[in-house]
């Protein structure tokens, strides 16, 4: 908690105190405490965690504010998955070097964009004294930095982040806002943003040195070094090839759905799957079940939407029943999860030591009208560089189609 308040206090987070002679604040967005042990990689014992990792974290809570009042535009980007993918295969194939880090209390760092007044946390103690062990009553202040919480923090921070680098010479890409591309550079090099992380391809170790010491003259960045895992994603790469897991999300998620010791399976689905809801129950499963069903399979979904593409369809098809799965579902649930933990080492294989080329080759395919309950056709695709696999999708078409390129084919096949 002392640590917490010297970073607001470093930053200027708490302008001026409410004036008395106003009278009473009306009603003053109220501030917590939120505290977390934050493992860096798998969860260990509390004997061997580091000062540091316990955190404490001041966070406004944000439900109390108006939009229109005390916030205005909410919304912030972040690097899209294909993006990410697309740097670390780059870096793969020309064997460039990548650096990852964080930016330490990011929202503090961005300049508020409407008045808001602040209740201060318990145990503030006023002015810049210390925390202190007792509860006071301390007069309301003025918000003038973002903090966890407020609706606006991210775009806040975002706009902050953008503003800087660009006096550095990375503007953001046309496709991604949140890949950065320096054209002054005569190498390969990119910057990644995914709110306060953040990935820096490089070739030479001087364009890094020089882009960290700008970076810090602006922000903290206690964590850069070498990249090997980012998302909870393991990193691991050698000459011309990258191997990307996610074994540590799988392990969670068997641990929450209770099957850390299930046999495996060797698909992720059973053949001829039949997914409809006349399989819902009724009448509807209780709130606890469902709301069960929906962690596990938004956790799958994670996993499917960054490194397991052979998961997507099933994932795909288990989000249809969120509402309120059956027996059924819960069985095909189970059938996935089975199949997971036999292949919880898979992930994404980027091999470039043969020469691939250089296309974007893709593939593409769709059933006909195979959901029953609305007679729409599912549709996936997927799309490489060389030997990577950058993007793939399996969802339901928004139509209902009438036909299919291999029937028209088969028509004029016919005469």
């Amino acid at each position: 908690m002392a640590r917490e308040k010297e970073c607001h206090v470093k930053n200027g987070t708490f302008g001026e105190e409410w004036p008395a002679s106003k009278g009473a604040c009306p009603k003053p967005i109220p501030a917590g405490w939120v505290f977390k042990i934050k493992h860096r990689g798998d969860p260990i014992d509390q004997k061997d965690l580091q000062p540091k990792q316990f955190k404490a974290r001041v966070v406004i809570r944000g439900q109390y504010m108006k939009e229109g009042l005390d916030f205005n535009d909410t919304f912030a980007p972040v690097a899209k998955p294909m993006s990410i993918r697309a740097v670390l295969a780059l870096a793969a194939k020309y064997e460039c070097k990548l650096k990852a880090g964080d930016i330490e209390t990011a929202f503090l760092t961005a300049n508020m964009d409407c008045e808001v007044w602040v209740r201060m946390p318990a145990f503030w103690g006023a002015g810049d004294q210390e925390i202190t062990g007792a509860r006071q009553n301390l007069a309301p202040r003025r918000l003038l930095k973002g903090v966890p919480g407020i609706p606006q923090g991210s775009r806040l921070f975002y706009d902050t982040f953008a503003e800087h680098v660009k006096k550095l010479g990375w503007f953001p890409s046309s496709a991604d806002k949140c890949l950065f591309l320096n054209q002054e550079l005569k190498e390969r090099c990119a910057l990644v943003l995914w709110v306060d992380d953040f990935i820096f391809l490089h070739e030479s170790e001087q364009v890094w040195q020089e882009f960290l010491s700008k970076l810090t003259q602006r922000f903290t960045v206690p964590t850069a070094g070498e990249l090997q895992t980012f998302l909870g994603m393991s990193v691991r790469f050698s000459k011309k090839c990258m191997h990307i897991s996610q074994a540590h999300a799988i392990s969670s998620l068997l641990e929450r759905a209770g099957m850390q010791d299930c046999n495996p399976v060797p698909t992720p689905c059973k053949t001829g799957q039949l997914w409809t809801k006349k399989d819902c129950p009724e009448p509807q499963e209780t709130a606890e079940r469902i709301t069960h069903y929906r962690a596990l399979v938004a956790l799958a979904n994670f996993i499917a939407n960054w490194t397991r593409p052979d998961i997507t369809f099933t994932v795909n098809k288990l989000c249809k029943f969120m509402s309120n799965p059956g027996p059924v579902h819960w069985s095909a649930l189970k059938h996935l999860l089975r199949y997971l933990k036999g292949t919880a080492a898979r992930g994404l294989n980027f091999d470039f030591s043969t020469d691939s080329g250089l296309g974007l080759p893709g593939f593409t395919d769709a059933s006909y009208a195979d959901c029953p309950d609305t007679s729409r056709s599912t549709v996936g695709y997927v799309f490489y560089f060389g030997g990577a696999i950058l993007s793939w999708s399996s969802k339901l078409h928004s139509f209902v189609t009438t036909s299919t390129n291999q029937r028209r084919a088969q028509r004029r096949r016919n005469g």
